[in-house]
């Protein structure tokens, strides 16, 4: 199933950004606000830190083409079940955050779960950050120690990628579902 993205040229003061990751972009995505100035601010790792789950994140502000390693697009696919707060305001939440850390949960405060929480005032995600089956297995395992995580990710995340491999983009507007390939 292919699912067509957002049309929009450049995003708007408060759109939640979506930056397509892994081969081909689409095994996950990460996320942040766009301040409608070509910037996006971001709950992302610090440079250099190559264990994200270990190590606490950072909200930044960065170009978003800094950001972008594939492509980009607006992903304000919640609006249909949320009101947004008013542009000025996400901004405002938004870069009061910036040089703030929490730590990262794949499950429960994602990048996703940031940026849905500033967009709408309650963080949400819709599971794309990792293929489904992830977290069903980790939590009825309580896979929760770095040990855990690093398991489902062996187990789940690098198969998920794999797959992603053999489906390469058709074009830079649409992309795959894993749901599709892994029920």
């Amino acid at each position: 199933m292919f699912v067509t993205l957002s049309q929009k040229s450049e995003p708007e003061k408060g759109d939640m950004v979506a930056f397509p990751r892994g081969p081909s972009g689409v095994v996950f995505k990460h996320y942040g606000i766009a301040d409608g100035a070509g910037n996006v601010i971001h709950f992302a790792p610090d440079q250099g830190n190559y264990l994200p789950f270990l190590c606490p994140w950072t909200y930044k502000k960065e170009s978003i083409k800094d950001v972008a390693t594939h492509d980009y697009y607006v992903d304000n696919s919640q609006d249909n079940k949320k009101n947004p707060l008013p542009p000025e305001r996400i901004l405002k939440d938004a870069e009061a955050k910036i040089g703030t850390q929490a730590h990262y949960d794949l499950s429960n405060f994602n990048c996703e779960i940031a940026a849905s929480e500033l967009r709408y005032g309650k963080g949400h995600g819709s599971s794309t950050q990792v293929c489904p089956g992830y977290k069903r297995i980790c939590h009825a395992s309580q896979l929760t120690s770095p040990c855990g995580v690093c398991l489902c990710f062996v187990l789940f995340v690098l198969p998920c990628a794999f797959v992603a491999s053999l489906f390469p983009l058709r074009d830079s507007q649409t992309y795959v579902k894993l749901t599709k390939y892994f029920p």
